[in-house]
């Protein structure tokens, strides 16, 4: 089984500069392979960087498997509880979140994908603490391995506990890891209101790279516009295949 994934340090130095213009420098560009120099540099979390995972040896050619496409939108879940297990997946990433207003439409913040819920985390403060992760890790799974396609997301200012809070820029990393616990994907996304005196924003579209195959779990990190501020990330629409024994 995974070990729980310590978090070392999730918000490194605010980014020069930082402003909530368009202009906002989200750092350097992801090269395409990542060095632990260019992750120190670019102030990475160390959960991005190594991992302490210890695998039970699965037994992965004893029966047949099936590749199951999804696209879980969260809107068959009660909002304002954990997610958890849910299309094959574990999704180890706060709470489902439903929007503002009537029947869930967003009056300020993020507007999810498709209304009216969303998945929502928050920043990660404590040491110890686990990352927002999707796995395939937990009791009972099937699932051996998933690719992850692509992600709608946002950010608002503000605590995990509501959705009527003021868009925010941020940036937000993914790391993908191998069933041996190795880093083999990292990608980020930047995400910048277009408007800075809207109430509202829409999504953005976050498509992963080839990389991200044959993973056994996806760790994410969000860097807001300085390391002191209170944000909040929401995520709909995540699509992605599950290989999974019959």
């Amino acid at each position: 089984m995974l070990k729980s994934i310590s978090l070392f340090s999730l918000l490194a130095l605010p980014y020069a500069g930082a402003t909530a213009s368009p202009e906002f420098w989200v750092g350097p560009d992801v090269p395409e392979e990542p060095t632990e120099l260019w992750l120190a540099e670019a102030g990475l979390p160390e959960v991005l960087k190594t991992r302490d995972v210890s695998l039970e040896d699965r037994d992965l050619d004893s029966r047949a498997t099936v590749k199951i496409p999804v696209v879980a939108n969260f809107n068959d879940r009660l909002p304002q509880s954990p997610l958890g297990t849910y299309r094959g997946l574990d999704f180890q990433m706060g709470n489902v979140k439903l929007g503002t207003g009537f029947n869930g439409q967003v009056t300020k913040g993020i507007i999810p994908r498709t209304p009216p819920n969303a998945l929502g985390y928050g920043v990660v403060v404590n040491l110890g603490d686990p990352s927002p992760t999707i796995t395939v890790d937990y009791d009972d799974s099937n699932a051996i391995s998933f690719d992850l396609h692509n992600f709608w997301f946002g950010c608002a200012l503000g605590a995990i506990s509501s959705l009527a809070v003021p868009p925010i820029t941020c940036v937000v990393f993914a790391g993908g890891y191998d069933t041996t616990g190795r880093r083999v994907a990292l990608q980020q996304t930047a995400f910048v209101p277009a408007n800075a005196s809207s109430d509202t924003e829409p999504m953005i579209l976050a498509t992963l790279n080839d990389d991200f195959k044959n993973l056994a779990d996806v760790i994410f990190v969000t860097k807001y516009n300085t390391a002191t501020q209170l944000g909040v990330t929401l995520i709909d629409n995540v699509n992605f295949t599950v290989t999974a024994k019959v």
